[in-house]
This record gives structure tokens, C-alpha cells and sequence, in this order.
């Protein structure tokens, strides 16, 4: 009998699991970040790295959202931003202004 239950129920078992937070990857190459728009669940991070020749500050200034990453000079990652909320939120560069993404974390 428990031979009949078990491949009946392990699907259910599964399916009641969390899906496994995503590191996803964004890079900051010719003066712009690549993707520009980013989905994501809460509990996702972000890592962003320095592909340009020039030093990036990656900047959150969204209300809620707000963190500065810090300066990347060419060749380095910023440490993970890991997504603890969901919302929308605006990712700038401040040493370029036009230098924009958007990221939309889902619940």
C-alpha cells in the first residue's frame, strides 16, 4: 500500500517546496546595465559586475528600496543585493546619470 501512496503524493510533496532564490547577474559595460529591466522574486539577489573600462557607483535611490553598492572598478563585482521585498525599483549609476535599470521583485 505505502508503495501505491508515495509516487501518488511525492508530486504534492514537491510542489509545496519554495523555488530556490536565483543569483542574477547584471553588467555594467558601455555605460549602461545589461538587461535594463529585471524581474525577480523576493529572495532573489543581485551581483553586479564592472565589464567597462571606467569605475560605476551602482545606486537604489527608490523610497524603501534605497542602497548604495559602492564604487566598482573596472573588473570587480558589488557585493549581493539580495531582494527582500517586493516592489519596483530604479538602479542608477552616479557617475552616469543616463546610466538606468529597472527591477520588478515580485512576492
Amino acid at each position: 500500500m505505502r508503495r501505491l501512496l508515495l509516487p501518488l503524493l511525492a508530486p504534492l510533496m514537491v510542489a509545496g517546496l519554495p523555488a530556490a532564490a536565483a543569483e542574477i547577474a547584471v553588467a555594467a559595460k558601455d555605460d549602461a546595465y545589461a538587461p535594463r529591466t529585471i524581474s525577480a522574486r523576493v529572495g532573489d539577489v543581485l551581483k553586479f559586475s564592472n565589464q567597462d573600462y571606467v569605475d560605476h557607483m551602482v545606486l537604489v535611490p527608490t523610497f524603501g528600496h534605497m542602497v548604495n553598492l559602492g564604487v566598482m572598478k573596472p573588473g570587480q563585482s558589488s557585493p549581493a543585493l539580495p531582494l527582500g521585498k517586493a516592489g519596483t525599483f530604479d538602479v542608477h549609476c552616479v557617475f552616469h546619470p543616463g546610466m538606468k535599470a529597472k527591477v520588478t521583485v515580485a512576492p
